[in-house]
């Protein structure tokens, strides 16, 4: 780990909602103390939001989330250390206000958040096998034209690649960038007239675990190649006569 280190605050979200074990996160917070270290628990499958960190007590109550933050998120997920600690406690009630046993604000609590650098002995060989992937696939679109059959025997190649990387674990995903080249392969079986084989090949990439995704555009393309492809292997030899 290299010697680069990011400090920030931020105030703490979500902070009058329940628990859904029914502990009251305000009651939580009135319990903290300023100083105190603080868990950052990442909800990479939190429905409502895909860059989710919740904030947890030392004891293991949640207490609620930091603000999306992509670059937070990412940064974790690729292994990057992150720290947390209270650095105030807000709200709650005056002392008239619990002299008469009033609730008052709300309670709030602000963090001071340090990021620090990656593991470079781990995160390295991730990286460069992300490299050599993407050396495979732009050597791939250099033969679309000129050799189509060696662009797809390549483009297969960063393919499985990009499946032993991803089958790293979690931090291997999150540390490749290069997407699955499944739009430029799936074209090129088209135009081959490899109908089958682009169906296959599209078939399996939609039942394939991609962390990293496609974009919207690529999604939709690849999607009508398909259903072209289909169309084209059910007509039968009779019908294609009598057009």
């Amino acid at each position: 780990m290299s010697g680069w280190e990011q400090t920030f605050r931020v105030k703490v979200v979500g902070v009058t909602y329940r628990n859904k074990d029914g502990s009251d996160r305000q009651k939580i917070i009135s319990n903290c103390k300023k100083g105190e270290i603080i868990n950052l628990v990442r909800e990479k499958n939190n429905s409502h939001d895909k860059n989710a960190i919740a904030v947890v007590s030392q004891n293991g109550n949640m207490i609620g989330y930091l603000p999306s933050d992509s670059r937070l998120a990412d940064h974790i997920d690729k292994g990057g250390h992150v720290t947390a600690k209270i650095i105030n406690i807000i709200g709650g009630p005056t002392i008239l206000e619990k002299l008469f046993k009033m609730e008052g604000k709300s309670y709030g609590c602000v963090l001071e958040i340090t990021k620090k650098d990656f593991d470079l002995k781990i995160v390295t060989p991730l990286i460069e096998q992300n490299r050599e992937i993407s050396k495979v696939i732009d050597e791939a679109r250099s033969n679309e034209e000129k050799d189509p059959s060696k662009a797809i025997i390549k483009y297969q190649e960063a393919m499985d690649l990009i499946q032993k990387l991803d089958s790293e674990g979690d931090l291997a995903k999150a540390w490749r960038s290069t997407p699955v080249p499944i739009n430029r392969i799936s074209l090129i079986l088209e135009r081959q007239g490899l109908y089958q084989e682009c169906i296959d090949i599209i078939t399996w990439y939609e039942g394939y675990e991609d962390n990293r995704g496609l974009p919207t555009r690529d999604i939709d393309a690849i999607m009508k190649r398909k259903e072209r492809a289909i169309k084209k292997i059910n007509i039968t030899p009779s019908v294609a006569k009598g057009k």
